[in-house]
């Protein structure tokens, strides 16, 4: 158990110097989306990315970067099907920053 324990432990502090330049690229892709709501490749890319971040933070142990995350990708999903919404850059900027907020300190 100790093996496994220590294993978990390692490929955990591992992840959380991947997740770093992750929360990086998907800041980066979203504000590009942002500042662009028309193009759609900035959106699916900002939105692969969120999905992405929010699946391998959840299952590495870090919940609330997960949920910002996913929080991000549904409102890229909705900018797809409404294009048009003026909200939306402000509500992604705010999701951006939630995310922000819950990024753990480097390791």
């Amino acid at each position: 158990r100790m093996d496994f324990d220590a294993a978990l432990a390692e490929l955990r502090a591992e992840y959380a110097v991947r997740l770093q330049r992750d929360l990086d690229d998907v800041s980066e892709m979203v504000l590009a989306f942002a500042a662009d709501t028309g193009n759609a490749e900035h959106r699916e890319r900002a939105r692969f990315q969120a999905h992405r971040l929010k699946g391998s933070a959840g299952t590495f142990g870090f919940p609330a970067v997960s949920e910002h995350a996913g929080r991000i990708e549904e409102l890229l999903r909705r900018a797809a099907a409404n294009p048009d919404d003026a909200t939306l850059p402000t509500l992604l900027r705010e999701a951006l920053s939630a995310l922000t907020a819950a990024r753990p300190a480097a390791p």
